[in-house]
């Protein structure tokens, strides 16, 4: 079953996002509308009940945990964040600056700051909410099988780094693959010091409001 949680996992997230956002734009042609950003929520909430009913015991016994332990969790997680978050900042000032030489951003970014400014409530509820808790039981909870902790970190890692920067592959914009992997690994050694996925989930939810936060000041 823990192969199998993989495969089904990334499966439901990466067809769930793709074909449930082509029959999206087909039912609701005007993404401006308010249709249009409920419909986008509601594809995330088919995909977060999809991955959470591959893992549903152990996300039980996970959040029994948490409710324990959440404070000794937090102060674990956030001092990992602040050495990712420094070394995102700092992989993304060297390939702006002296490897592209402009100011330029990856095509995910890019996303971020159009739903931003065109959904400002879907990118809330979606970016702050359902994408941190979605994309925490795929890429760390569903590859918990792996029990080499290095192994499991580099893998997931790796993973979530590549997967965000899919549609720059053919550019030099892949080069914020570092960018991804910095704060991938921050969220796998998370997981890994906590056991608890949802001490990953509050983390990641954490660095996308500062993200969007920045993102709406600048």
């Amino acid at each position: 079953m823990k192969k199998n949680k993989i495969i089904y996992a990334l499966i439901i997230y990466v067809f769930g996002n793709l074909i449930l956002g082509q029959i999206l734009h087909s039912l609701v042609s005007d993404e401006q509308t308010a249709l249009y950003t409920f419909g986008r929520i509601f594809t995330q909430l088919i995909i977060l009940v999809g991955v959470y009913l591959i893992n549903k015991k152990e996300i039980h016994k996970m959040w029994i945990d948490f409710k324990i332990n959440y404070p000794k969790y937090l102060k674990t997680i956030f001092s990992i964040w602040v050495v990712g978050f420094s070394a995102m900042i700092l992989s993304s000032f060297i390939i702006n600056y002296f490897i592209l030489s402009n100011a330029t951003i990856s095509t995910n970014e890019e996303i971020n700051r159009t739903i931003l400014s065109a959904y400002f409530v879907f990118a809330i509820i979606n970016l702050c909410i359902l994408a941190p808790m979605i994309e925490e039981i795929v890429f760390r909870l569903s590859f918990n099988g792996i029990k080499n902790k290095y192994i499991f970190i580099a893998v997931t890692a790796l993973l979530f780094a590549f997967l965000h920067i899919l549609p720059d592959l053919d550019n030099l914009r892949a080069l914020f693959f570092f960018t991804y992997l910095a704060i991938g690994l921050t969220f796998s050694l998370s997981y890994i010091k906590t056991k608890n996925i949802f001490a990953s989930i509050v983390i990641h939810s954490w660095h996308n409001a500062i993200i969007l936060l920045l993102l709406f000041i600048f």
